[in-house]
């Protein structure tokens, strides 16, 4: 990991994921940012591996499925909280590395609503 990828993660703490999910040629992940009202487009280029999980608490699926009022407050962003992190060491990074014969990187992005976990060749970040 470089001090460039950390530096470039942490701008992004706290601040707002609007949306994220793989772009039309489905080799790149974007994670689409708001920070002190300014947005930008994290791209994981080349990402081979995108897991999402949900950092909700059971019972908030049960009340949505059931719809029912309450639990958890349904909007159209999520809070970027812990943040981005690097996954060190990642062994789904290794793994990709040495099939691949190109350097692989794991990044954590944890929300209040979901976790994300992309391994990726690079970094860009579009402002």
């Amino acid at each position: 990991m470089t001090a460039d990828l950390a530096g470039l993660l942490d701008e992004a703490f706290d601040g707002f994921v609007l949306r994220h999910g793989f772009t039309a040629s489905a080799r790149d992940y974007e994670v689409l940012v708001e920070v002190d009202h300014e947005q930008r487009t994290y791209v994981f280029r080349h990402c081979v591996e995108a897991r999402v999980s949900s950092a909700l608490p059971p019972a908030s699926w049960a009340t949505a499925v059931a719809g029912e009022e309450g639990g958890y407050l349904w909007v159209d962003y999520q809070v970027a909280y812990p943040g981005f992190s690097v996954v060190s060491p990642s062994e789904a990074a290794l793994r990709w590395s040495e099939a691949v014969g190109a350097a692989f990187t794991e990044v954590r992005v944890e929300t209040n609503v979901h976790v994300l976990s992309l391994v990726f060749a690079s970094l860009d970040v579009v402002r």
